[in-house]
């Protein structure tokens, strides 16, 4: 039995093209919120969400695909979410 690597990579694609989307938008709502770590679990939804998702279908290769793309996301959201807080733009 071979492993459908084709599945696997279109459920990193999706998840990482969706997800960062989603990471634009929580970070833009993470931008008004003044403490960091508030503004970290702002930051990790679109990525937990992912990783739920994910978990759900781990028995398959998409599944996995999405799961790892869903780690990803978290990860850089994190990061990306306690940075932007507080964060003033001139304009």
């Amino acid at each position: 039995m071979t492993y459908a690597w084709g599945y696997w990579l279109i459920g990193l694609l999706t998840t990482l093209i969706a997800g960062a989307v989603l990471n634009v938008v929580a970070g833009l709502i993470a931008i008004g919120m003044k403490p960091a770590i508030v503004s970290f679990f702002v930051g990790i939804v679109p990525g937990v969400i992912a990783i739920a998702i994910g978990l759900l279908k781990r028995r398959h290769p998409f599944g996995q695909g999405v799961l790892l793309a869903g780690c990803i996301i978290a990860l850089i959201g994190g990061i990306c979410g306690a940075s932007l807080s507080g964060a003033r733009f001139a304009g």
